[in-house]
């Protein structure tokens, strides 16, 4: 659990799979709303698991390269 407040908490994760010889994972977040210790609400989101920068510095930072 990443966060629990008054009767919410966020949860991250990630998702591994195999299906059909492929294999692939994606991250995750849950945000669970509880009410008298029971799940009343979930919501979740996905993310690509692969992150990528938006930018490389090259030379000591003297040339940008956009990617």
């Amino acid at each position: 659990m990443l966060l629990e407040k008054d009767e919410i908490a966020l949860f991250t994760w990630i998702f591994a799979y195999e299906y059909e010889n492929h294999v692939d994972k994606f991250d995750g977040c849950s945000i669970v709303k509880f009410s008298e210790n029971k799940r009343c609400k979930v919501q979740e989101f996905q993310s690509k698991h692969e992150k990528s920068r938006p930018y490389l510095i090259e030379n000591g930072g003297h040339n940008v390269k956009f990617i």
